[in-house]
Parts: structure tokens; sequence; C-alpha cells
């Protein structure tokens, strides 16, 4: 005899557990976010780390409608709709997901959402790249690395790490929590890879409106795209399907070449060993776009650039993490689609370690767009210059979906 399930027996199937609307914060009930769930997962090393979704649509990823997205919210008188927009989202459905990772000293809110106007709280799902995705009929997750945002923190220590692997390991752990939720189970990387079989259970889940596999993209942003690439190569077979890189951490010669970082890079490994949550690192301000530093700055979960140094082992790891990347043979085991948007002006990072990404690997699908008048992290913040950047990489995304 057959028993039928309850909500509860789904959600304790559903490998990533969201929490109840009303134990949100309020920053992530604000309307203008838009958040449809939210929850943790838990790393390697036994840390909660946070994580944020946009469903397309309202989806949640089973073909449901979710309960804390956007329906929710018109169901419960929280927010009322026109018939315009009802009607676009009658006719979108979840055709492919995007799994975002942040840049360093920044959180998936901070990172993906947008500022209206400028200098303002960047928590504004309107005329985000997020958005423009959804509208696309992309799903889209992002998450606080370990250290930032909500997550917990290595020695409850904020902006700190241990090693770039922890972060690489954390990346695909959650890159396979999606892909459980939305292809079906079906997402068993190499099994003696250490992220893959840590703690995590393989499911056999139906997905979306049509029950079909859908593709899962990886996004990320200056370290965040380091994190990105490194995994795509550790672990092959959950970012198949493709990865776009924004300003992506590849090499750091240009931060290098600072007269206190090239003495500082010397003993760096002292550091990182005797004083490794030291701030020893010298970053850059945005002067470019001054009002983008304030919003750095205001956010209390930020770690500011400019403001802020990189601590001892955060940079030690980050900077020989690249130096590790581009020896001979690491970044030709990558073979993925890859789209990398660098800006030629970025302080921060180097287009030319995009560059040589781009020309290395072994993709026989992969386009390099070199970007101008952006700083770094602006690639999605300044309008003007966003716009043309994310319809590009959403075109890039939903013909590969």
């Amino acid at each position: 005899m057959r028993t039928k399930k309850n909500k509860n027996d789904e959600d304790d199937e559903d490998p990533l557990h969201h929490l109840p609307r009303k134990n949100w914060e309020k920053e992530c009930a604000l309307k203008c976010a838009n958040i449809s769930r939210t929850g943790f997962f838990v790393n390697a090393q036994g840390m909660k780390i946070r994580w944020y979704a946009w469903d397309a649509s309202g989806n949640d990823g089973h073909g449901k409608k979710s309960s804390s997205g956007k329906d929710a919210k018109k169901n419960d008188g929280r927010r009322r709709a026109t018939l315009e927009e009802k009607d676009e989202e009658k006719d979108q459905e979840e055709i492919g997901v995007v799994v975002g990772a942040h840049g360093s000293g920044a959180h998936a809110m901070f990172e993906w959402l947008q500022s209206i106007p400028m200098g303002t709280a960047r928590n504004k799902y309107k005329n985000s790249w997020i958005e423009r995705m959804n509208k696309k009929g992309l799903t889209f997750y992002a998450y606080d690395h370990q250290g930032a945002g909500r997550s917990e923190c290595a020695r409850g220590c904020k902006a700190f790490m241990e090693r770039e692997s922890d972060l690489v390991e954390d990346n695909a752990r959650f890159m396979k929590l999606v892909r459980e939720r939305h292809c079906g189970g079906n997402t068993n990387d190499d099994e003696n890879s250490r992220g893959s079989r840590r703690g995590s259970r393989n499911r056999n889940r139906s997905s979306g409106n049509n029950g079909g596999r859908k593709k899962v993209f990886a996004a990320g942003v200056s370290m965040g795209g380091f994190v990105v690439a490194r995994a795509a190569i550790e672990y092959p077979k959950l970012f198949a399907d493709g990865v776009v890189l924004l300003c992506p951490m590849l090499s750091l010669k240009k931060l290098r070449a600072h007269a206190s970082n090239r003495i500082i890079l010397k003993i760096l490994r002292l550091f990182s060993i005797f004083t490794p949550t030291w701030e020893v690192g010298k970053t850059h301000k945005n002067k470019k776009f001054p009002l983008c530093q304030k919003e750095m700055e205001d956010d209390p979960l930020c770690w500011p650039s400019g403001v802020r140094g990189i601590r001892a082992r955060t940079a030690s790891e980050c900077y020989f993490g690249t130096v590790r990347l581009n020896k001979p043979g690491v970044i030709e085991k990558f073979t993925h689609p890859v789209i990398a948007f660098h800006s030629v002006e970025d302080p921060m990072t180097d287009c030319s370690g995009s560059e040589s990404f781009i020309e290395r690997c072994r993709s026989k699908d992969k386009t390099m767009v070199r970007c101008s008048d952006v700083f770094h992290h602006d690639l999605q913040h300044v309008s003007g210059y966003s716009e043309p950047i994310g319809e590009e990489m959403c075109q890039w995304l939903t013909k590969r979906a």
C-alpha cells in the first residue's frame, strides 16, 4: 500500500533545506530583494554556509511554486503584481540554473543585487542581472563564502580562510546539491574526489516543469572566478554545462607590483604561518566609481577594498593559488564551455590572466570579452556599462541551456 507523502516529508528529502520565511533576517525578507528561498548547507569543515535562491517565475525547482517566493507574497497580500507581470510569469518556464560565487570582500546579496540609485544599499532585485536571468527562465543561486556575509568563519575570523582548496570544495559541494535538486540526482563526479563524497547523498529526484534534466551553469566574480575555475578542473562533471568568469582572479601580477606588496610577498608564507589573521595585503579603493566604493564601505557584511587589508593566510592562499593554477598542464585540464569578461583597466586582477586562461584551456567553446571603462567588481553595477555585459552573458547562457 502506497502512503501519501506530506509536505514535511518532501522538505526532508530536499537536498537544499530552506529556512521558513519567519526566520529570515530583515534584509533577506525585503520585498525589493525578491529572494525566493534561503538556507544553509554544511561544508566539509562543519561550517554552515548560507545560500540564496531567486527562482525563475517563482518555480522552486520541482515544478511547484515556491512557498516563499513571488507567489507566496501575492497569496498573503504582501505583494501586488500587475496583470502584465502575471502574464509574463505564466509565459516563463525554468530552462536552466546558474550558481554564482562572489568576490573577496563582498557577499552574495551585495555581489549580485543592485543599488537604486547608486550609493544606496545594494539590495535591489530590479535592474539586476538576477532579474535579467529570471526573465529568460534561469533560476539563480548564490552563496556566501566561508568567512563572508552570513556564513560561518574559520577561527571565527571574518574575511579569513585556512586554504583556498576549502573554498573550492565548498563550491563543488553546493553545485552538487543544486544539481541533486534540479537534475534528478545524477550528479556524481569522480567518486574519489574529496569534496564530492563527503557527507552527501545521491537522491533520485524529478526536476523542473517538464521533469527533464536542467543544465546547471557556474558563474564566478573575482576570487569567486578563481574558485569556480579551480573547482571545474578538479570536479569536471559538476561543471560540464558551462562556466562564466567575471573579472576572475586568475593572475595577481598587478597587485604584486604594488611597492608594499612586493616586500610582503617575500615573507608572506611566514606571515601566513605565524600571524595568519593579520591584515597585511594592500588593496585599491574604487576611485573611478566612488559611489560603488561607498556602497561597499556602508555594508556591514562587506570587507571593503582599500579600507581593510587582506589577511595574511588569505593573501597567501590567493596568491599562491593563482601561481599553482598557472603551472603548465593545469589550465589545460579545463574543457568546459566558458566565457570570460574582464576589464582591460582592472587594477585588482589581471585581464591578461583571463586571456591566458581562454587561450590555454582545451574547451571547444570558449569566448573572451574585453571590457573597458569599468573598475573591477563594477561589471554589473554601473548603469550604462552593466546592461550590455549582462545581456551578452544571458544570451550565452540561454543559448546553451
